[in-house]
């Protein structure tokens, strides 16, 4: 997740979204 985060965003609700993502996948 911190990756995500990390990485240069999209956009900000693309960022939140994908860290939304990971976070549950890896849950």
């Amino acid at each position: 997740v911190v990756r995500i985060m990390e990485c240069r965003p999209l956009s900000r609700t693309k960022r939140w979204r994908l860290v939304e993502v990971v976070s549950r996948a890896q849950g």
